[in-house]
C-alpha cells in the first residue's frame, strides 16, 4: 500500500519476479494464497527534483516478510537555498523565525527474510542551504532481514563554485 503527499510523490511499477524463480512473467505467476516471489521497486520522486526551505519529507514503511524492495530516486535531490532569517524590527515584537530547514526522515521496519536495497541518487544542498536527515532501518523478528543502503552527499553546484558552500 503506497500513500504520499506533496512535496513527494511515489511511483511503483509492477513488480518482477525474482531471478532464478521458476516464474518468467507477470502472466505466469499462479493465484495461489502464497505470493509468488517479486521484487517490487519504489521511485521516491521530488516535484521540480528538488525541496525548497521549509520542505518535509516523512517517510515511513514496513517490509511484511519474505519482501524484496528496491528503493530509488529519479536524480539528484537538490536542496534549494534557505532564506536569511528576518531582521527584528525596533517597533515590532521579536518573534521566533520560522524554521527553514528542509529535511528527510526515514524510518522502515524490514522483517525476517525481507531484504530492502535503498540507492538513492545523491542530495545536492545548494549554496546557502540548510538541511538535516535522519534515516532508522530497524531489523524486526529474528533480524533475519537484509539491507542495503547507499547515503551520499555531493558538493552543491561546482559549475557555480559552490563548494561545500552550504549554511547546515
Amino acid at each position: 500500500t503506497l500513500s504520499y503527499q506533496y512535496p513527494l510523490k511515489l511511483i511503483a511499477p509492477a513488480a518482477i519476479p525474482l531471478p532464478g524463480s521458476s516464474y518468467t512473467s507477470i502472466s505466469t505467476l499462479p493465484t495461489a494464497t502464497t505470493p509468488p516471489p517479486l521484487i517490487n521497486t519504489i521511485f521516491l520522486l521530488t516535484y521540480g527534483g528538488g525541496l525548497v526551505a521549509g520542505d518535509s519529507i516523512n517517510l515511513t514503511g514496513h517490509l511484511a516478510a519474505s519482501t524484496r524492495l528496491i528503493l530509488l530516486t529519479q536524480g539528484s535531490t537538490k536542496i534549494f537555498k534557505s532564506p536569511p532569517p528576518p531582521t527584528p524590527s525596533a517597533h515590532l515584537i521579536p518573534s521566533q523565525p520560522p524554521d527553514l530547514t528542509t529535511s528527510q526522515h526515514l524510518h522502515l521496519t524490514i522483517s525476517d527474510n525481507a531484504a530492502l536495497c535503498y540507492l538513492p541518487d545523491p542530495v545536492q544542498p545548494f549554496a546557502a542551504s540548510r538541511f538535516t536527515q535522519t534515516q532508522i532501518f530497524t531489523l524486526s523478528g529474528s533480524g533475519n532481514g537484509n539491507l542495503c543502503v547507499l547515503d551520499w552527499v555531493c558538493e552543491g553546484r561546482s559549475a557555480r563554485g559552490e563548494k561545500w558552500a552550504m549554511e547546515r
